[in-house]
């Protein structure tokens, strides 16, 4: 959706237990939400990414001759297309994270499932989700890891290969005085593992952007 609101009462409403009532309820049980897919503007053109199937993989070719003689189709644009267009993104947003060198679609190899290939523009959006389904990609698969603790061995796939510490991207080291003494003079020391499940969101709306170049403002 594209907005979202919580009744302004007072900081009471927001504590723990309480419940806040939303202002924007009434309109989605009428059916009146306003979500991405609601908006539409002049000559508005829709996208489809086609996305990797594989975990780890050299990308080896990628044909879109298929999708670009399909009917309503704009333009179909590969990862090699946008290396002479666009600067990478180097950093992760964070100064303590390792600096990362990727690209808005893989051009090299993939690193996930469902990393971006390619992306097609159409007329319509059923257009351009047929002519991402046209586009072939020949994928020369390499080994995968998907255990986080064999992922730190020296000898394990490497993700990004410019990397010197391995898959390794943040480390914290915590430094407690005296803590030899601490365990010594405990009661009960415990050690443990902890293990926790994949977890994601399931929006009714995933997200999206919509964007409209204005010719007056050059934006």
């Amino acid at each position: 959706m594209t907005d979202h609101h919580v009744h302004p009462g007072p900081p009471s409403d927001f504590a723990i237990g309480e419940s806040p009532r939303r202002i924007e309820t009434e309109r989605f049980i009428r059916g009146a939400g306003t979500y991405v897919d609601d908006i539409h503007l002049p000559n508005q053109l829709y996208a489809a990414f086609v996305r990797s199937s594989a975990a780890h993989a050299a990308i080896r070719a990628v044909d879109v001759e298929g999708a670009r003689a399909l009917p309503g189709v704009v333009a179909v644009v590969t990862g090699s297309d946008l290396l002479a267009e666009l600067r990478p993104a180097s950093g992760t947003g964070s100064p303590l994270v390792a600096p990362l060198t990727t690209y808005p679609l893989a051009h090299d190899k993939v690193r996930h499932v469902g990393a971006a290939v390619a992306v097609v523009v159409a007329q319509t959006r059923y257009q351009a989700q047929d002519a991402a389904d046209a586009v072939r990609v020949e994928f020369e698969t390499l080994p995968v890891v998907v255990d986080p603790e064999l992922a730190l061995e020296p000898d394990a796939p490497r993700v990004f290969e410019e990397l010197s510490t391995g898959n390794l991207v943040h480390e914290i080291h915590f430094a407690t005085d005296d803590l030899d003494d601490v365990f010594a003079s405990a009661d009960r020391v415990i050690s443990a593992c902890l293990r926790t499940q994949r977890i994601t969101a399931c929006p009714m709306e995933g997200r999206a952007v919509l964007a409209s170049f204005d010719a007056n403002s050059g934006q």
